[in-house]
């Protein structure tokens, strides 16, 4: 960032010369002098991307010329600067997916300030799916049984895919409601093993599920 200042100046001169420094003896005669000078109040910080859940940390490199640094209003609540370092951390979540841009102001010796900025771009990692509900695990003979087998995933836009790898004849699923239900008879009476699965998209491609496995007891 170049920015400059003036050493001597006379408003009704309008042929002063801005020059760099050290170029004093290139002036014509009655030219004042106006001194460019190369001040070193960018951040320096490139444009970063972010992984959901892993953390972010970033100290800025400074010179003498920079005698403060503040982090200007409207930053992200995961995004955690501090002046006394210089150091920017964080480590954003889900719901903090996407690009956010964190403005900076940057102080100079001079008391001179210029506005900076730079963006972090949060970007999305796969989260497993959860598994919500917990299982009924009694029914008395010839009474109805059912159990609805709840999940969630944080990825919003992921699809869930439900499935059952275990249960009694006396017991149907249904993979769209999540339903477990049937009537046991008399000749059910005893313990049966049920497993239920869940699985997103990159774990069904994976043949990975998250399974729920439990025995009802009639």
């Amino acid at each position: 960032v170049d920015l400059s200042l003036v050493s001597s100046f006379d408003q009704a001169d309008m042929t002063d010369a801005l020059i760099d420094p050290g170029q004093e003896q290139y002036l014509s005669s009655g030219q004042q002098l106006q001194v460019k000078l190369d001040l070193p109040l960018a951040l320096g910080v490139d444009d970063a991307i972010v992984l959901e859940d892993e953390s972010y940390i970033n100290q800025i490199n400074v010179l003498e010329d920079v005698t403060k640094i503040e982090l200007r209003d409207g930053a992200p609540d995961w995004v955690q600067f501090d002046p006394e370092t210089y150091t920017i951390t964080g480590s954003p979540k889900n719901a903090d997916v996407g690009e956010h841009i964190l403005y900076f102001n940057v102080y100079g010796a001079g008391d001179e300030v210029i506005e900076d900025s730079f963006s972090l771009t949060v970007e999305n990692v796969n989260d497993d799916p959860v598994i919500t509900s917990s299982a009924h695990t009694e029914v008395l003979q010839d009474q109805p049984y059912s159990y609805t087998f709840n999940v969630s995933d944080e990825d919003p836009d992921d699809i869930l895919t439900l499935s059952v790898h275990n249960m009694p004849k006396w017991l149907s699923f249904d993979p769209n409601s999540g339903v477990l239900s049937g009537t046991p008879g008399n000749d059910e009476v005893g313990s049966h093993p049920v497993s239920l699965r869940v699985a997103d998209v990159a774990g069904e491609a994976a043949g990975t599920y998250l399974e729920q496995s439990f025995e009802v007891v009639v």
